[in-house]
Parts: C-alpha cells; sequence; structure tokens
C-alpha cells in the first residue's frame, strides 16, 4: 500500500510539473504570437510608408528604398522566425496537454 501511496504521489506531482509547464507554454505562446503580431503591424507600416515615399528616382530616393528593402528583408525574417517559434511552441504545448490527459 506504502508503494501505491508513493507511485501515485509521483504521479501527481508529474502531473502538476507537467500543468505547470503547460501554463509556462501557453504564456509563451501568447507572447509569441503577440511579438508576431507586431511585426505584422511593423511590416504593413513600413510598406505604407515605402509607398507613401516613392517619389523620382534621385540618387537619394534609390538609397532610401535599398534602405528600405533591407529593413524589410529584416522584417520579414524576423517574422519568419517568429511564426516558426510559435509553431514550435504550439506543437510542445499540444504535445504536454495530450501527456496530461493520459496522465
Amino acid at each position: 500500500d506504502a508503494r501505491r501511496d508513493g507511485s501515485s504521489s509521483r504521479s501527481a506531482n508529474e502531473q502538476e510539473k507537467t500543468a505547470r509547464e503547460v501554463d509556462e507554454l501557453r504564456a509563451a505562446v501568447a507572447a509569441a504570437e503577440e511579438e508576431a503580431a507586431s511585426l505584422a503591424a511593423r511590416e504593413r507600416r513600413a510598406r505604407e510608408a515605402a509607398r507613401e515615399a516613392r517619389a523620382p528616382a534621385s540618387s537619394s530616393s534609390v538609397e532610401r528604398e535599398r534602405d528600405h528593402a533591407r529593413r524589410m528583408a529584416d522584417v520579414e525574417a524576423q517574422l519568419t522566425r517568429k511564426r516558426s517559434q510559435v509553431s514550435a511552441l504550439e506543437t510542445e504545448k499540444a504535445e504536454l496537454e495530450a501527456k496530461l490527459a493520459t496522465a
């Protein structure tokens, strides 16, 4: 009987740990989604600014366009990385929730 109490205590501890991990992952997913949304908004604003800034091609406007293109590429790369991170966190969260449900 003492062995059974020990294993149920261990199982309860594992469930609590998994539940904490799921909560932490939920918070991480929410933060990552918020950052991804922020990056997407930043990308939209940059695209709008680029449209507004298009003027006759002088050397300074060509330079501004190149600089803008570099910044856009950087923002798009950040957004892609963040979306990948969100996806990985969601997968991990689902796995932990499944583990918690079967525990």
